[in-house]
């Protein structure tokens, strides 16, 4: 059986964003309300499978029960997605002069701040679900490629995305956001494409 849960990073706003590691950033609530995902096997005991639970309930954790291929799934997206597209977006930055860069606003920092992460641990994560993310990969590029062809020819009488006044409010699994009855993959912050 694999278990999984999401272990919230501890930031440091004085320190520019500087990530707390280790015994140092311990806190007594860091499983309470986060997800943990059990993916039981055919293998999988009754007793494993009730102990891992009772375990998680314990810690305050909100407990998912997940195929492995629905794990897959859902991490690809929402975990390791906005893990590339910020390593991508921080990548295009990459010999971009200062009095450029001071133009920015924290919708830069808020999209580039995971950028940072161990580059070696997401090639071995980014390894381990490959055929996944290069499925997900796959539309996201359809994305850009609707999205260029409307800048490219915004005359055109079908347009290919539209920038929704209410897209923040309506990002599904935002904090704090109402949650949008909307089909989430077509949704790509703020961008909605059809």
């Amino acid at each position: 059986m694999r278990v999984e849960w999401t272990c919230p990073a501890t930031w440091d706003a004085p320190d520019g964003w500087a990530r707390e590691v280790g015994p140092v950033a311990a806190r007594g609530e860091l499983f309470t309300s986060m997800p943990w995902v059990l993916c039981p096997s055919d293998e999988t005991s009754a007793d494993a499978l009730q102990t891992a639970r009772s375990l998680a309930g314990d810690l305050g954790a909100i407990v998912s029960q997940f195929t492995a291929e629905e794990h897959d799934e859902a991490v690809a997206l929402v975990s390791h997605l906005p893990q590339v597209m910020s390593s991508l977006l921080a990548s295009r930055l990459q010999g971009t002069p200062l009095h450029a860069l001071s133009l920015a606003g924290n919708g830069l920092r808020d999209t580039t701040r995971i950028a940072a992460s161990d580059p070696t641990l997401w090639v071995q994560i980014l390894g381990n679900n490959a055929a996944k993310m290069v499925d997900i990969l796959h539309g996201v590029r359809e994305d850009l490629n609707r999205l260029i062809g409307t800048l490219e020819d915004p005359t055109a009488p079908v347009r290919g995305w539209t920038l929704p006044s209410s897209s923040a409010k309506a990002t599904p699994g935002r904090p704090g956001s109402r949650e949008s009855t909307a089909d989430p993959r077509r949704h790509i912050h703020g961008l909605q494409f059809w």
